[in-house]
């Protein structure tokens, strides 16, 4: 009795579209979220100044106030 893996079972054949497709999928979809992320940024970071975290963070903080509130909003 032998325990050989995928015996009878036909192998994946992978084409070159198939290839391609699945490429230009994962790069449209990392560089939506990529450019998602520094619109999130530069909407944000306007309406940061008014909140009522402002006096908290010190001027070099603004920017990580801005990065952990969208951080925030992702977890949710």
């Amino acid at each position: 009795m032998s325990a050989e893996s995928g015996a009878g079972q036909p192998e994946a054949r992978r084409s070159t579209a198939g290839n391609f497709a699945f490429g230009a999928g994962a790069f449209l979809t990392l560089a939506t979220a990529t450019l998602g992320a520094f619109a999130a940024v530069a909407l944000l970071g306007r309406t940061v100044d008014p909140g009522p975290l402002s006096g908290v963070a010190p001027g070099h903080g603004h920017h990580a106030l801005v990065v952990g509130g969208i951080a925030v909003g992702g977890l949710g």
